[in-house]
């Protein structure tokens, strides 16, 4: 485990347009995608994961003209995730100065996809970005906000399949926490504390920077994932992109 912890925002895209959901529902607009990436570069995050939500949905290629923008306003190293499905589009990607690329839809189109990607780029430049759904009976499955068909639904099993292809972070999203600012899900952080060689990287409902600093110690964690806190502001939910202060930094970073 790193001793500093990667404090990482995951932005989401849609039609070059940068947006906010909830449960992966009701996008909100909350900026120009590359006036924000400017922001977050002048506030040094430790990196930034951008995420076309729409493109595999509506079956759309990424938008290389808008990610080879947003690369010109960042100084932070970048991961793109959202439509990306051949090795070619993914080479394109990192050509445009992306240092990772995250694959969701994919992943159960193509159960190879992960190993090509790894065979191509190597583990550090691939990201398996998995969402994961909790039931009324509170257990969990494995989500796909484009309507594929899933060849696994435990979210374990699912994950170790991806590790095994090479992947060499997970991107896992908690839908019914997205947006939420209710905190982290801690049951599924337990479930998958420990459990894998590479990084696990949750994201959805961070709220505080206790928040971040209880998720940190109790899910084993390297890195983490934030999208409302860091782009809200106060109980009504003002747009203003927004980091942890020094201190805080230091006190999430330090907490493995």
């Amino acid at each position: 485990m790193s001793e500093k912890t990667r404090i990482i925002p995951v932005l989401s895209l849609s039609r070059r347009r940068m947006v906010k959901t909830e449960r992966f529902q009701s996008p909100r607009y909350i900026g120009d995608p590359l006036n924000i990436v400017r922001i977050f570069a002048e506030k040094e995050v430790d990196e930034l994961v951008l995420c076309e939500i729409s493109a595999s949905k509506e079956g759309r290629v990424p938008d290389f003209d808008l990610l080879e923008r947003a690369a010109s306003e960042a100084s932070m190293p970048l991961c793109y995730g959202g439509g990306i499905r051949t090795v070619a589009e993914a080479r394109r990607i990192i050509y445009l100065g992306y240092e990772k690329v995250a694959v969701n839809t994919a992943t159960f189109d193509e159960p190879d996809f992960v190993a090509r990607l790894v065979d191509t780029f190597g583990s550090q430049a691939v990201v398996a970005s998995v969402d994961v759904e909790r039931s009324s009976k509170g257990t969990y499955e494995v989500y796909s906000h484009a309507h594929r068909k899933v060849p696994e639904l435990q979210p374990l099993r699912w994950v170790e399949r991806l590790v095994k292809q090479g992947a060499g972070e997970i991107l896992l999203n908690a839908v019914h926490k997205d947006g939420t600012l209710t905190g982290y899900d801690m049951d599924l952080l337990r479930l998958f504390a420990g459990r894998f060689d590479v990084p696990v990287i949750p994201c959805g409902g961070a709220r505080s920077a206790e928040d971040m600093v209880t998720a940190v110690r109790e899910g084993k964690l390297s890195a983490l994932g934030v999208g409302a806190r860091f782009v809200y502001e106060g109980r009504l939910r003002a747009v203003l992109p927004n980091y942890l202060s020094p201190e805080q930094r230091r006190a999430v970073g330090g907490a493995a």
